[in-house]
C-alpha cells in the first residue's frame, strides 16, 4: 500500500515535470543559456546568484549588494530571494552556471505547486483525480508563465501547504496544525516577501469567512476566547516577528532612510478593473482575438490588468458552486462556500484601493486599502492586480470540487462516453494552456565573458566601477557579467532607485564631454570602463581620444573592444565654502514634513560634493512654543551637484518626520550651508500656495530669447538641431518640479512642458494649426520656478530627413487630469527653416518615423515595444543593430522571428547605407 502511494504521488510529480518541458516549448529546452527576457529575468537571476556568492563571505554583507554604490542595504531594494537558495545555491555553487540556478527555481516553482496543491486539495477532497486537476490547473495557468520573468511570483508551493494546515485547524483545533500553517507562512515570506503579503492576507480572509459564514454566535465567542487560541496566537505572532527580523530590519532600515514606499496613486495604475478576469495576457496563444477587443477598456497600464486565467478554472468553480449541495458535495457545502467567498474577496482586492469600470473611477473604496494599512507588506505592493495569484490558488481549489461531480456524473455512463469526456476536457485544456512559443534570450556562460571581466574580476570586491553606456537595454547585461567580478557599480536598477541614481545615469549620457568629466572626478568610482562596440558609431572615436588625466585618471588600457580608465585616487575635490540658502518650500504628506532647500551657489566651477553622509540639522520651533531637532541625511542629490547655466542651484529634498504642523520658524545648520533662521512668514507651503498642480487655469509663461536657430536656417538631412532658450514664469503660480510632484503628489500633474514642434510647412503661413506636425519634443522643467523666474533649456532637435521648407514652433504647456494643454499668454516661438540633402551622413533620431508606419500584425507587435523607447535609446539599438550586421557580414537567424522580421529589413537598410556612407 505505501509502494502505490509512493507511485501515485511520484506519478504526480512525473507529470508535472512532463508539463512543464512540453508547454515551456523551445525556452523549456535551454535552462542553462537562456532566460524570460533582457530585464527583470536578469535582474532576479543576479539576486540569486549574490545571496550565493556573499551570504557565506565574511567579507560581504548579503544586504550590500554591488549596486548603487555606496549606499547600504541595496538588496531591499527588491526581493531579497533568500528563502529559495535550498534550491539554487547547490546549483549556483555545482555549476557556476547562475542562469540555470534562476531556470531551476522556475522549473521547482512549477512542478512543487503542482504536487502541493494536489496535496492540499487530496485532503478536502479525497479524491486522486481530482486533486491532480487541481494542481494542474494552478500551477501551469498561462498567467504564471506571463510572470516567468518576475521569478519572485513563482515560488507560491508553499502558499497551499499552509492552507492545507489552515484547514486542518479551523476543522479539528489541533494547534500543531496552527503552528505548520505559521511555519508555511513564514516560509513564504522568505521566499517571497509579495507573496508572503498575499498569503497571510489569504489566511485572514479564510479565517475571517470560516468565523462569519461557519459559526454562530455562541461558537464565535467561544473560540475568540479560547485561552488556548489566544495564547497561541500572542506566541504566534511573537514567534513571526522573530523570524522574520533578519529580513525585515533591512527592509525597515531603508524605507526610513529613503522613504521607499508604495502610493496609493501608485497601486492605481497597477489594479485591475471587473472585466480584467476577461482579459488576456500577450502569451495565450490562442486568446489574442480577445485581448484585442478589451485592450482600450481599462485605464492606466494595459500589462497588468491583464488577470485571465482561463474559462476552465471558471467553469469548474461555478460547478463546485451550483452542485455543492448534491449529494456528492453535500458535506463539504461550507467549505466550497468559504472557498468561493475567500475568491470573491480577493477579486475585489485586485480592484486596488478605488473601483474603476470601463476606465472611469467610480470612486468607490475597494478591500485593498485594508492590505495597505494593515498587512505587513501591504504597503511595499505595487501591484493589486497581481493578487490574482492567490485567487487562483482558491479558485483551483474548486475546481477539485467540481472535477468530483464532473467524475461522479460520468461514473454513471457508457465507456466510450467516459473517454470522449476525457478527450474532450484535454482538448480543451491544450486549447486554454497553450502559450507562445517563446525561445527567451541568450546569454553567455562565464567563460565566454569578454575578457574586460576578467581584468575587473582581479581587483578588491571594494573598489567600485562605472560602466558606460548604460541605456536602458545594455544595463541588465552589465549585471549578468558583474557575476564573474562581483565590484559595485555606482549605478544600477532594481524595484526602487535612490534619487540621485536618475540625475547620474541622465548626465552620463552627455559623455565625452567637459562636463560629463567633471562629474566623473567627484563620483565615488574607481575603474571606468567604456564598451565602445555598445556606443554610437559616431562617438567611438570621441571616447578614444577623450582626455579624462586632467580630472584624476590615468588610461590604463584597451582591451579589444573596451576602453578601461582608473583612477589615481586622488581626493575628492569637496566644497570649500558655504552655500546661502534661497528659498525653503515645505509639504505634508501621511510621513511628515517635507522640506525642499533651493540654494544658491557662487561658484563657477559647480561639479563639487558634499563629504559622505553629509547631514543636515533641522531645528524647528513651533506657535505652542516646542522646539524639535532632528539630523537628516541630504537625500537629493547624494554626493554631487549640478551645473545648471550660469545659475548654478542644487536641491536638497529631505523629511522632517512628524514633528508638527505648526512651524514658526525652521534653524538650518549644515558644514556647507551658511546657518539660517527661517521664520513663519518666510516659509513657502506648497499645499497654500498657488502652484501649477493647484492653479492651472492661472499659469502664465513665456519664451524669451532663443539661440542656435533663427529664421530661414538650412540644415541638412538629419542634422541635429542644438538650440538654447530661456523661459519665464510671468503669472502669480509657482511652477512645480516634475521629480517633486512624483513625489509629493504620486504623479506628473501640474508639471511644465516645453513643446517643441517641427511642422511641414503648408499654405497658411508658418506655425499654423493647420499645419501636419511630424515630430514632437515634449520635456518637463525639472526645477521649481517662482513668479517672475527663469529657466534657461537647453534643446537638441533631428532635422527632417526629406528634403523641404519645415517650421520650428516652441510653446509651453502644462499637464492635468485630461493630459497637456497649452499655458495662458504663452509666447509661442516660430522658425522658418529649409533642409537640403546631405551626401555623407544621416543621422537616426527619428527612428519610429524612420520605420514608416506599421502595415501588418506582425508590423505592429514589434513596433509597439519600439516606439516605447525613448528616442536615445532607439537610436542607440538601431545603430548597435546595424553595427553588428556590419561587424559579422550578416543577421543571426536566430533574432529573427515572424513578428520582428519587418523591422530587421529596416536594419539592413541602415547597415547597408552605413557600409556605402562611412
Amino acid at each position: 500500500m505505501r509502494i502505490l502511494f509512493s507511485f501515485s504521488h511520484l506519478f504526480v510529480i512525473f507529470l508535472s515535470v512532463f508539463v512543464f518541458f512540453v508547454q515551456g516549448g523551445e525556452f523549456a529546452f535551454h535552462l542553462s543559456d537562456r532566460l524570460m527576457d533582457e530585464g527583470d529575468s536578469i535582474l532576479n537571476a543576479w539576486i540569486l546568484a549574490w545571496d550565493a556568492h556573499a551570504l557565506f563571505n565574511p567579507e560581504l554583507s548579503v544586504w550590500d549588494a554591488p549596486i548603487f554604490y555606496p549606499v547600504k542595504n541595496t538588496l531591499a531594494f527588491s526581493e531579497n530571494l533568500l528563502g529559495n537558495l535550498w534550491i539554487t545555491l547547490p546549483v549556483q555553487w555545482l555549476t557556476g552556471n547562475h542562469v540555470l540556478a534562476a531556470n531551476c527555481l522556475a522549473l521547482v516553482s512549477f512542478v512543487l505547486g503542482s504536487y502541493f496543491v494536489f496535496l492540499l486539495v487530496k485532503d478536502l477532497t479525497g479524491n486522486y483525480w481530482a486533486s491532480l486537476f487541481a494542481g494542474l490547473i494552478f500551477s501551469f495557468n498561462p498567467y504564471r508563465w506571463t510572470h516567468l520573468a518576475h521569478l519572485q511570483l513563482m515560488p507560491f508551493f508553499w502558499a497551499p501547504l499552509a492552507l492545507l494546515f489552515a484547514n486542518r485547524f479551523l476543522k479539528n483545533r489541533n494547534y500543531s496544525d496552527f503552528w505548520k500553517t505559521l511555519f508555511f507562512t513564514l516560509m513564504q515570506y522568505y521566499a517571497s516577501v509579495y507573496l508572503g503579503t498575499m498569503l497571510l492576507t489569504t489566511l485572514f480572509i479564510v479565517f475571517f469567512v470560516f468565523l462569519f459564514l461557519e459559526l454562530n454566535n455562541q461558537e464565535k465567542i467561544k473560540f475568540l476566547k479560547d485561552p488556548k487560541f489566544l495564547k497561541n496566537c500572542f506566541f504566534g505572532i511573537i514567534a513571526g516577528v522573530v523570524v522574520l527580523l533578519p529580513i525585515g530590519i533591512p527592509y525597515l532600515k531603508v524605507a526610513k532612510e529613503w522613504f521607499f514606499f508604495r502610493t496609493l496613486q501608485e497601486n492605481i495604475l497597477y489594479s485591475a478593473e471587473p472585466l480584467s478576469i476577461f482579459f488576456p495576457s500577450g502569451i495565450y496563444a490562442n486568446y489574442s482575438w480577445l485581448r484585442e477587443i478589451l485592450y482600450t477598456s481599462f485605464h492606466a497600464d494595459k500589462n497588468e490588468p491583464a488577470v485571465f486565467i482561463g474559462f476552465t478554472p471558471l467553469i469548474f468553480a461555478l460547478v463546485a458552486l451550483i452542485f455543492r449541495k448534491k449529494e456528492i458535495l453535500k458535506f463539504q457545502n461550507r467549505l466550497i462556500l468559504r472557498y468561493v467567498l475567500v475568491s470573491g474577496i480577493l477579486f475585489l482586492i485586485m480592484m486596488g484601493p478605488v473601483l474603476f469600470v470601463f476606465g472611469k473611477d467610480t470612486g468607490l473604496p475597494m478591500p485593498f486599502l485594508l492590505v495597505h494599512k494593515l498587512i505587513p507588506g501591504g504597503s511595499a505592493m505595487r501591484v493589486p492586480s497581481r493578487f490574482v495569484l492567490p485567487m487562483l490558488l482558491t479558485v483551483s481549489i474548486l475546481c477539485g470540487f467540481g472535477f468530483c461531480v464532473l467524475k461522479s456524473f460520468l461514473a454513471r455512463r457508457l465507456l466510450f462516453i467516459k473517454y470522449l469526456a476525457i478527450i474532450g476536457l484535454a482538448a480543451v485544456l491544450i486549447f486554454e494552456y497553450k502559450i507562445l512559443n517563446f525561445r527567451g534570450v541568450n546569454f553567455k556562460p562565464q567563460k565566454e565573458f569578454p575578457p574586460v571581466y576578467e581584468y575587473l574580476s582581479k581587483s578588491s570586491y571594494s573598489s567600485p566601477t562605472l560602466e558606460m553606456p548604460f541605456h536602458s537595454w545594455a544595463k541588465f547585461k552589465y549585471f549578468h557579467y558583474q557575476t564573474k567580478h562581483w565590484r559595485p557599480s555606482i549605478l544600477g536598477f532594481s524595484g526602487w532607485e535612490p534619487p540621485p541614481f536618475e540625475y547620474l545615469n541622465n548626465r552620463i549620457q552627455a559623455c565625452p564631454s567637459e562636463s560629463c568629466a567633471r562629474l566623473l572626478q567627484i563620483a565615488p568610482f574607481d575603474s571606468l570602463i567604456v564598451h565602445l562596440d555598445l556606443v554610437p558609431w559616431y562617438k567611438r572615436g570621441k571616447f578614444e581620444t577623450w582626455d579624462l588625466k586632467p580630472y584624476g585618471f590615468t588610461k590604463l588600457i584597451k582591451i579589444e573592444n573596451d576602453l578601461i580608465w582608473e583612477r589615481n585616487k586622488e581626493k575628492p575635490v569637496l566644497l570649500n565654502h558655504k552655500w546661502k540658502v534661497d528659498n525653503v518650500y515645505v509639504e505634508f504628506d501621511d510621513h511628515g514634513i517635507i522640506a525642499i532647500l533651493i540654494l544658491k551657489l557662487k561658484d563657477k566651477g559647480g561639479w563639487r560634493n558634499f563629504s559622505k553622509n553629509s547631514q543636515i540639522q533641522f531645528t524647528i520651533e513651533t506657535s505652542d512654543e516646542k522646539t524639535f531637532k532632528t539630523k537628516k541625511k541630504i537625500l537629493w542629490p547624494y554626493y554631487f551637484l549640478p551645473s545648471n547655466g550660469n545659475r548654478k542651484i542644487v536641491k536638497i529634498f529631505t523629511r522632517l518626520g512628524k514633528t508638527s504642523n505648526k512651524i514658526s520658524s525652521l534653524k538650518i545648520q549644515n558644514e556647507y550651508i551658511q546657518d539660517e533662521e527661517i521664520d513663519f512668514k518666510n516659509l513657502i507651503f506648497l499645499k497654500d500656495e498657488r502652484t501649477s498642480k493647484t492653479h492651472l487655469n492661472d499659469l502664465k509663461g513665456e519664451w524669451g530669447s532663443v539661440s542656435g536657430i533663427k529664421n530661414y536656417s538650412k540644415f541638412k538631412q538629419g542634422e541635429m538641431i542644438k538650440f538654447q532658450g530661456i523661459i519665464e514664469n510671468t503669472g502669480n503660480s509657482i511652477w512645480l518640479d516634475q521629480n517633486l510632484n512624483f513625489k509629493l503628489y504620486d504623479s506628473d500633474h501640474g508639471s511644465v512642458y516645453t513643446s517643441i514642434q517641427i511642422l511641414e510647412k503648408g499654405n497658411n503661413g508658418p506655425c499654423h494649426f493647420k499645419d501636419k506636425i511630424l515630430k514632437e519634443y515634449r520635456t518637463p522643467i525639472k526645477n521649481i520656478i517662482p513668479s517672475n523666474g527663469k529657466m534657461q533649456i537647453n534643446l537638441d532637435v533631428i532635422a527632417p530627413f526629406i528634403e523641404g521648407k519645415y517650421a520650428l514652433s516652441l510653446r509651453l504647456m502644462v499637464k492635468d487630469e485630461n493630459g497637456l494643454k497649452r499655458i495662458k499668454e504663452s509666447s509661442e516661438k516660430c522658425f522658418e527653416f529649409t533642409v537640403e540633402k546631405s551626401k555623407g551622413s544621416m543621422s537616426f533620431g527619428n527612428l519610429a518615423r524612420f520605420f514608416g508606419s506599421a502595415k501588418t500584425d506582425e508590423d505592429k507587435a514589434g513596433l509597439e515595444d519600439f516606439k516605447r523607447l525613448s528616442r536615445e535609446d532607439q537610436e542607440e539599438r538601431v545603430l548597435y543593430l546595424a553595427d553588428f550586421i556590419l561587424k559579422n557580414g550578416g543577421l543571426d537567424a536566430t533574432l529573427v522571428n515572424e513578428k520582428n522580421i519587418h523591422l530587421w529589413k529596416k536594419v539592413l537598410e541602415i547597415a547597408e547605407f552605413l557600409k556605402n556612407e562611412t
